[in-house]
Protein backbone atom coordinates (compact mmCIF):
# COMPACT_ATOMS: atom_id res chain seq x y z
CA UNK A 1 0.00 0.00 0.00
CA UNK A 2 1.43 3.48 -1.17
CA UNK A 3 0.56 6.23 1.48
CA UNK A 4 1.85 8.93 -0.92
CA UNK A 5 4.38 10.30 -3.86
CA UNK A 6 7.01 12.33 -3.57
CA UNK A 7 8.69 13.48 -6.49
CA UNK A 8 11.43 15.76 -7.23
CA UNK A 9 9.82 18.28 -10.05
CA UNK A 10 6.17 18.40 -10.42
CA UNK A 11 7.26 17.73 -14.37
CA UNK A 12 8.26 14.24 -14.13
CA UNK A 13 4.15 13.40 -13.56
CA UNK A 14 2.12 16.10 -15.25
CA UNK A 15 2.82 18.84 -17.70
CA UNK A 16 1.13 22.12 -15.13
CA UNK A 17 0.74 23.23 -12.06
CA UNK A 18 -3.16 23.10 -12.59
CA UNK A 19 -3.01 19.21 -13.53
CA UNK A 20 -0.65 18.45 -10.40
CA UNK A 21 -3.38 20.17 -8.13
CA UNK A 22 -5.83 17.61 -9.83
CA UNK A 23 -3.33 14.92 -9.42
CA UNK A 24 -3.17 15.61 -5.91
CA UNK A 25 -6.67 15.66 -5.03
CA UNK A 26 -7.26 12.71 -6.59
CA UNK A 27 -4.52 11.36 -4.11
CA UNK A 28 -5.69 13.13 -1.17
CA UNK A 29 -9.19 12.17 -1.62
CA UNK A 30 -7.90 8.34 -1.46
CA UNK A 31 -6.22 8.88 1.78
CA UNK A 32 -2.69 9.86 0.30
CA UNK A 33 -0.47 12.74 -0.37
CA UNK A 34 1.58 14.09 -3.27
CA UNK A 35 4.69 16.62 -2.40
CA UNK A 36 7.39 18.03 -4.36
CA UNK A 37 10.76 17.67 -2.95
CA UNK A 38 12.78 20.65 -2.64
CA UNK A 39 16.93 20.69 -1.95
CA UNK A 40 16.52 24.18 -1.22
CA UNK A 41 17.54 25.19 2.01
CA UNK A 42 15.22 27.54 3.83
CA UNK A 43 16.37 31.44 3.90
CA UNK A 44 17.12 33.14 6.94
CA UNK A 45 18.09 36.69 7.50
CA UNK A 46 21.59 37.24 9.48
CA UNK A 47 19.51 37.69 12.67
CA UNK A 48 17.59 34.83 12.57
CA UNK A 49 20.87 33.06 12.33
CA UNK A 50 22.29 34.29 14.95
CA UNK A 51 18.96 33.70 17.13
CA UNK A 52 19.63 30.19 16.34
CA UNK A 53 22.84 29.86 16.93
CA UNK A 54 22.09 31.48 20.62
CA UNK A 55 19.71 29.23 21.19
CA UNK A 56 21.56 26.07 20.57
CA UNK A 57 24.64 27.31 22.66
CA UNK A 58 22.63 27.41 25.87
CA UNK A 59 20.77 24.53 24.80
CA UNK A 60 24.72 23.25 24.61
CA UNK A 61 25.84 24.51 27.55
CA UNK A 62 28.41 26.45 25.68
CA UNK A 63 29.16 29.91 24.75
CA UNK A 64 31.82 30.98 22.40
CA UNK A 65 31.04 34.65 23.75
CA UNK A 66 32.71 33.72 27.13
CA UNK A 67 34.24 30.24 27.30
CA UNK A 68 32.23 29.45 30.00
CA UNK A 69 30.01 26.41 30.38
CA UNK A 70 27.05 27.27 31.78
CA UNK A 71 25.77 23.92 33.02
CA UNK A 72 28.74 23.86 35.20
CA UNK A 73 29.47 27.78 36.29
CA UNK A 74 32.19 27.04 38.11
CA UNK A 75 34.62 26.54 35.49
CA UNK A 76 36.29 29.32 33.36
CA UNK A 77 37.60 30.15 30.11
CA UNK A 78 39.80 27.44 30.22
CA UNK A 79 37.02 24.82 31.79
CA UNK A 80 38.86 24.21 34.88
Amino acid sequence: MVRGIVVADQAHVVSDSAEFERLGALIRDRGGFLAVATASVPRRTPGQQARRRSVLEAASGWSELDGIRHDRPETGAEGL
